[in-house]
């Protein structure tokens, strides 16, 4: 059930939602979750070896764009398990895209007629280690390069959330890496920062994506 590994150009809660993410507590598969601080902390607390995430609970993401100054000495890990696509990039701190890798998950929503919650978990657990790889690889790094990791903590299936947040904690503590934790949604509106350069806030998005419609 492997998918085959292709490039890209596409751009990229409860106490209960968090605990299941981290702890692999009961939740129906279909649940959809959303990042909350509750989350942050569970993140932080679970590995206190990890360096503490970025504080973007406590901060609009357009103030924290901001806030931090531009740094392509940065090297941030990207990876993204939020529904049925298996991917990650390699990002530079000045928002030059080193690397983008995404294993496509269409066989099975062509089996199953649409995404099948514990069948899009398997397909990302199978494939997970090898994205991973391939996106370090061919942007000619390896973990220990890496300033930090940023992972997708919702909105999407928990299911499929938590394959994502094991494998980013599991490269942020062996390499001492904080984590950041990315809302899904925001990402995608603040991705097209990456491509056009001139794009500066304010700006007006809209996006539809699954049960999740903001503008």
């Amino acid at each position: 059930m492997a998918a085959t590994l292709l490039p890209t150009l596409s751009p990229p809660v409860s106490r209960a939602a968090a605990a299941f993410l981290l702890r692999r507590a009961p939740l129906k598969p279909s649940h959809y979750v959303h990042p909350p601080s509750t989350l942050r902390r569970l993140l932080i607390s679970s590995y206190p070896a990890i360096p503490a995430m970025c504080p973007l609970s406590t901060m609009s993401s357009t103030t924290a764009a901001r806030a931090v100054p531009v740094r392509r000495d940065l090297l941030m890990l990207g990876i993204e398990t939020s529904c049925d696509d298996t991917a990650a990039a390699v990002v530079r701190g000045d928002g030059e895209i080193l690397s983008q890798v995404v294993s496509s998950q269409a066989d099975l929503l062509a089996r199953y007629g649409g995404v099948a919650p514990k069948m899009a978990e398997e397909a990302h657990a199978l494939v997970i280690d090898q994205v991973v790889q391939k996106a370090l690889d061919d942007a000619k790094l390896s973990e220990s390069d890496l300033s930090a990791v940023a992972v997708t903590i919702g909105p999407g299936l928990s299911l499929c959330l938590r394959v994502g947040v094991h494998k980013a904690r599991q490269v942020a503590k062996a390499f001492g890496l904080p984590i950041v934790g990315v809302h899904h949604m925001e990402a995608h509106a603040l991705v097209s920062r990456l491509a056009n350069k001139d794009l500066d806030f304010p700006f007006l998005a809209l996006l539809i994506s699954g049960s999740n419609a903001t503008a």
